[in-house]
């Protein structure tokens, strides 16, 4: 089979831009029949998408952002070296020649021009304290609290001893979003005996030598011990005690 082939020489317009320049289209003849496929050979220089025109014939360049030219042949330079992005923004450039802007907080827009106007909750002046939740309400906010603080910005450690809630004279000392009871100092108990807070409230733990609900009254060393109906005889402070055996 005999392969002919032939150029022509056209004047084309770039659709996308002010560019003009010659495009070079390619002629096949096979056996009589004739194809034209103008962007099979990539004219844009792997720098742009090649687009056929209607009558097949011709074909236009759309350049990717950082090359022109009727063919894309124009290489503009990095995208980023013009300092698109404002305002700190940090630029990036992309497979395709365009760029991204990276905005610091406060900056959107495709170059970090648009302010973002956060109102009263903006981050850098956060109103809310204790890592409670800022929730704009027009131009006021309202703090949501965390358990155990209140005031309008969070700021106040909420009284959890307000209601008094130790008993039996136990001292009362407020956390975050609780309390605890010391009743070891100004608790009632009695002869050593230590305070307990319990779900009833306070109460006494005493020691081996007494009883009684404030361990105020001193243990029986008898307590039964004796057997055989023996006597039991306690010492005169109570804590000690000896068996009489009866004949």
């Amino acid at each position: 089979m005999a392969l002919a082939r032939s150029c022509h020489r056209f004047d084309c317009t770039n659709m996308w831009g002010s560019a003009s320049g010659h495009a070079t289209v390619v002629k096949f003849s096979l056996k009589g029949s004739s194809v034209r496929d103008p962007c099979a050979y990539d004219p844009c220089m792997k720098r742009g998408h090649c687009i056929l025109l209607s009558n097949n014939h011709n074909y236009v360049c759309k350049c990717y952002p950082r090359y022109s030219g009727p063919n894309c042949q124009i290489d503009n330079g990095p995208p980023c070296d013009r300092h698109p992005c404002l305002n700190g923004g940090n630029c990036v450039e992309d497979a395709m020649g365009s760029y991204q802007c990276y905005c610091p907080a406060g900056w959107a827009g495709k170059n970090c021009d648009v302010k973002i106007e956060n109102g009263p909750c903006d981050s850098s002046n956060q109103p809310c304290k204790n890592d409670a939740t800022c929730v704009r309400i027009g131009n006021d906010y309202k703090c949501h609290c965390l358990p155990g603080w209140e005031g309008k910005d969070c700021e106040i450690n909420k009284d959890d001893c307000f209601e008094h809630p130790c008993r039996n004279g136990g001292k009362c000392s407020d956390g975050i979003d609780g309390y605890s009871c010391d009743c070891d100092r100004t608790g009632p108990c009695q002869n050593g005996g230590t305070c307990h807070e319990g779900v009833n409230g306070v109460y006494c733990n005493c020691t081996s030598d007494f009883t009684g609900a404030l361990c105020e009254e001193p243990m029986n060393a008898c307590g039964g011990l004796c057997q055989n109906n023996s006597v039991c005889v306690a010492s005169n402070d109570g804590r000690d005690y000896h068996c009489e055996c009866l004949p």
